[in-house]
C-alpha cells in the first residue's frame, strides 16, 4: 500500500513538474511588429493613408454551359448595365482562342458554331466607348 503511494506521488509531482515547464516555453506571435528607425527618426503616431478606389466594377462571374456546338454564356457584373439606356453602359469582347470575334451588349449570350475540340475563351468587360474596366476571365470548354 504504502509503495503503491509512493509511485502515484511520484506520478503526480512528475506530470507537475512538465507541465510547469511547458509554461515557460510560450512563443512569441509572428505578428507583432516593433518600430525601426527610419533615416533616424521613430514613427511614434500612425499615419493615415489614402487609397484611390478604381471607377467601376472590380469583378465579375460567369457561368457557362456546353450545348452541342454552342456555348452559353451568363454573367453578373455588379455596377454596370447592358441596356442602352444606362450611364454605366458595358459590353462584352469575346475572344475565342485568341482571336476577338464579338462585342455582346447583354448579360447572357451564344458563342455559336464552335468545331469540336478545346476552345479557350476570354471575356473582357468594356465601356461603350471601348475603354477597359480591366476585368477579364477566361476558361475553356470542350466541344464534342
Amino acid at each position: 500500500m504504502l509503495r503503491r503511494l509512493s509511485q502515484v506521488f511520484l506520478l503526480s509531482v512528475s506530470f507537475t513538474v512538465i507541465l510547469m515547464g511547458c509554461n515557460k516555453d510560450i512563443p512569441e506571435p509572428e505578428t507583432n511588429s516593433r518600430l525601426s528607425p527610419v533615416n533616424g527618426l521613430y514613427i511614434v503616431e500612425p499615419i493615415p493613408v489614402t487609397t484611390v478606389m478604381a471607377e467601376g466594377p472590380r469583378d465579375f462571374f460567369v457561368k457557362h454551359i456546353v450545348q452541342g456546338n454552342d456555348v452559353l454564356i451568363e454573367c453578373i457584373v455588379d455596377g454596370v448595365s447592358f441596356r442602352s439606356s444606362s450611364e454605366t453602359k458595358a459590353k462584352f469582347v469575346v475572344y475565342v482562342d485568341g482571336k476577338k470575334t464579338e462585342e455582346v451588349s447583354a448579360a447572357a449570350f451564344k458563342v455559336r458554331n464552335l468545331p469540336a475540340g478545346i476552345h479557350h475563351i476570354k471575356l473582357e468587360v468594356v465601356k461603350d466607348d471601348h475603354s477597359s474596366y480591366f476585368l477579364t476571365k477566361e476558361f475553356a470548354v470542350q466541344i464534342q
